[in-house]
Order: structure tokens, then sequence, then C-alpha cells
């Protein structure tokens, strides 16, 4: 009897799994015979992969060994499957050896494990050719340096009834996967590696790039809350490798021979843990996990610090910067079309971030000669910080007040929150929330374009809190 992929842990659901994945397809590379430089060529109606700033998200190495293989990319409240080849265009000097890449953006519910994207995706990616703008490349339109394809809706339909290729990918993956590997042992020392906290964890020795397949079976023995976090590079596509900017994108490689940059002491010796997950792996057995998995500790990979999410880390950067005042919702993301995740585990650090700037306005206050300007500058930054963490750690604010200024709405950065952490607000209860709400409505009119009221409704709406509207309607009148 076959086994179910639902039993792997990274496939462990909380709810039902969803019925559909919805994604956006684009293309990235030369345009034949063009003088222009790498571009978007193509994408799916509605979408704009510029706008949302992913190819930074996407580098792999500097990109100067062109070769076909897959990568898995986890964003901020987003999925990229990522198919990579040799580029079969020339650009207008006559020069070729490019990479082309084609990717599939998921944009999943709460519920649904990233191991799903990456099993159902990463085979339909790879399967994508450039066919879809090749017979389009003598088009007089790519002489303008925005023109892109856009692509047929069905070219990029959802993914509907999947039982079956799920479970046909998962047996082949889990199959590939033996097979590269050729040794449990090796899969074992693998998963020690990356379950100790190792940057980028590396499966190295391989003949060739895993099958897209494959790629996606390494996340199988993980537990759910690491395989949602993974980042997976499928090949080293350069020659030479940034250390820091590579290990901030990817947190495994696939490759053949691991690059020095990027070699790192290893944990002493095989963890249980990573033994398991290369005899579950080999033993097509996933319930030799299943206890043991529930076990581990949750938003952290075993036995390693929690790597920083990166709307933490910007938040960091912004308070440290003492030439910085403002802090965009955009900025906070990484960029226009990007949403914000709440970031659990990271209260202390976020309440560190708060009271160390608190600490410099009341320094100031006692200063002598200290502009009022100077001042209000410095307790809007204090603000800002403040409304961060009630989008990212909303259960600080169990213990915070809102902000003191009439400049920064407490609820700022919500209108960029997930849908899927709209509920986590919900926790702090009705008094804290309309006190927050009312401090929002309260501030300087129109600071956010009216996007604040919007969200606002929406998020009412949706968390079924009958008090916001008249809330909001009160203060529509106040306004005008």
């Amino acid at each position: 009897m076959s086994i179910s992929p639902w039993d792997w842990p990274a496939l462990d659901l909380q709810e039902p799994a969803p019925r559909r994945l919805e994604v956006e397809w684009a293309v990235w590379g030369k345009v034949h015979g063009a003088a222009s430089d790498y571009r978007w060529i193509a994408h799916s109606p509605g979408f704009d992969p510029q706008a949302q700033r992913l190819q930074p998200e996407l580098l792999v190495g500097g990109e100067d060994a062109p070769a076909s293989a897959t990568c898995w990319r986890a964003l901020a409240g987003s999925f990229c499957a990522v198919s990579c080849y040799p580029s079969r265009a020339m650009d207008a000097s006559r020069r070729s050896g490019f990479l082309e890449k084609q990717l599939l953006l998921w944009r999943p519910p709460a519920a649904a494990p990233a191991a799903l994207g990456a099993l159902l995706l990463l085979p339909r990616v790879a399967r994508s050719t450039d066919r879809v703008w090749w017979d389009s490349s003598a088009d007089p339109g790519w002489s303008r340096p925005d023109f892109a394809l856009v692509l047929k809706p069905e070219e990029a339909a959802p993914v509907e009834d999947f039982e079956s290729e799920l479970q046909r990918n998962a047996e082949a993956g889990l199959a590939a996967l033996r097979e590269a590997v050729g040794e449990e042992s090796v899969l074992a020392d693998f998963y020690s590696a990356l379950l100790a906290g190792q940057r980028p964890a590396i499966l190295g020795g391989l003949a060739r790039p895993l099958s897209p397949e494959g790629l996606a079976a390494l996340l199988l023995p993980l537990p759910r809350e690491v395989a949602d976090r993974l980042s997976v590079a499928g090949w080293l596509l350069s020659q030479r490798v940034d250390a820091e900017s590579f290990r901030r994108l990817w947190d495994v490689l696939v490759c053949d021979r691991p690059p020095a940059a990027l070699r790192t002491a290893s944990p002493a010796g095989v963890t249980e843990q990573g033994r398991e997950a290369a005899r579950a792996v080999f033993a097509a057995a996933p319930q030799r996990l299943r206890s043991q998995t529930r076990s581990w500790p949750a938003g952290a990979v075993v036995g390693a610090a929690p790597r920083i999410p990166p709307e933490v880390e910007r938040l960091q950067n912004f308070a440290t910067d003492s030439n910085r005042r403002w802090l965009a919702p955009e900025e906070l993301a990484g960029g226009s079309g990007r949403l914000l995740r709440a970031a659990d585990g990271w209260d202390r650090d976020l309440v560190a971030c708060i009271e160390a700037q608190e600490a410099e306005v009341e320094k100031l206050r006692r200063e002598q000669g200290i502009l009022r300007w100077q001042r209000e500058h410095l307790q809007a930054k204090a603000d800002l910080l403040r409304a961060a963490a009630l989008a990212l750690a909303p259960a600080v604010f169990s213990r915070l007040d809102p902000p003191k200024s009439k400049r920064v709405p407490a609820l700022l950065y919500c209108v960029l929150l997930a849908e899927q952490d709209w509920s986590r607000l919900a926790a702090l209860g009705e008094a804290k929330l309309r006190e927050m709400v009312r401090q929002s409505l309260d501030c300087r009119p129109d600071l956010q374009g009216g996007a604040l009221r919007a969200w606002l409704a929406r998020w009412g709406s949706r968390m079924k809190m009958s008090w916001l509207a008249p809330l909001l309607e009160a203060s529509q009148r106040e306004t005008f």
C-alpha cells in the first residue's frame, strides 16, 4: 500500500488543505537580439514582478555559470518555484551564455504547508520553456525598456484536483532523492547540519541537480515549522559566490562541490534527528517521524538560534541609523506589493528597539539647547517602532502604550499585514483594540491617503468586529 504524502511532517495540516493553488507566472532573462540588459520578459495578467522587486530575492550567486536546475524561495507571505536554464538568446552585441528563469509565485493561505506548493509547483514550472515568449522576440515593442509580454490567463491557471499529482510527485521525488544521494549517511549528515542551524546546509557531492520532485522531497521529513521557512538553491549557478549575500537568501544548497566561501565547520557528529530524517526518506516511512517532530521546538530550527526575519532586521537597521527619521510601510515590508508577516518569537528584540529609542528621547528632553522639532522627530521615530511592533508581534502591546505623537497611527503598518495574521490582533481584546483604532483615526488626516481607513473596514468586516463600523463613521463625520 502506498504511503500518503500527507503523512510526512512537512505536510502536517492544522486545517483542511486548500482545494486550489492560485499562482502568478513570470519570465526573467535576456531578449533575443535586443540591446537591453536582463529584464522581465513576460508575466501573467495583473502581475508586476518589477514592482515587487522579485529579481534580487532570487539571485543564486553571480549567475555566471548557467545550468538547468530548480530553486524554492520562501518570501514574506509567498513562495517562488523557480526554473533556471541556459538561455538560447543572443543579445544585440552577439553575446550569449545567459541564464533564463521562469517562476511561479504562490501566496498561500495560512493553513497551507510550503511543501505542498513545492511538490506541485516545482515540477510544473520546470516543464515550461522559452516557447512562451520566443516566437515574439522580433516584436518591435522590445525596444522599450518597460515592454513585456502579457501571458494568457489560462497559462497561469490555478492548480486544482491535485491529490493524485501530489502522490505521484512525492513518490517520484523520494525515489529521485535516494538515487541521487546514494547513501543514507550522506543525507543524515545534511539533515543534521540543517537542523543544527548551519547556513547554508549543503547537500554536496551530487553528479547533477536534483529533479524538481527530488528538490521538493528534501522538505518532507522536516517538521513543518522548519520546512515552511526554508529557501533551497537547487544548484550553484556561479563561479564566484559572495557568502554574505548567498546566506541571506538561501538556507540550503544542493551542488557537486561546495565552494570554499560557503564551507563552515560541521556540527559535531550526526544528530539523532538528522539520522531519523534520512532513515525515513530511505525507508519511505514518514510514520517514524510523527511523534518525534511534534516534540521539537516550534518556530525554530532544532539546536540553533532562530533566523532573524527580514522585517525585524529592517526595523533594527532603521532603529540604529541616526540619520533616518521615517520608515514607510513598504520599506518595512521590503518593497512595493510585499506583505508583512507576524514575527513569532521576536517580542523581546522589538521591545528592546522601542526601549532604546524611548531612552534616547528622554535623554534629549533633559538636555539644554535641543530644539522642539528635534525632540518631535525622535519621538515620531520611537512611535514608528511601536507601530511596527504592533503589526509584527501584536502580543507586545498587551504591555505597551500606543504611539504618543499625533503623526504616527498605531495601525500604520497593519495595512500591509498578511490577511492570515489579522486574527493575531484580536488577541489584544476589544478595549485595547479600540484604543489603537481611536489613536490611529485621531492622527493627522490622510497620512496614508485613505489606505488605513480602507484596511480598517476590511479588517473589521473579516474579523466580525461590529463595534468598529460606528467608530469609522463617527471619525469620518468629524473629519468633514
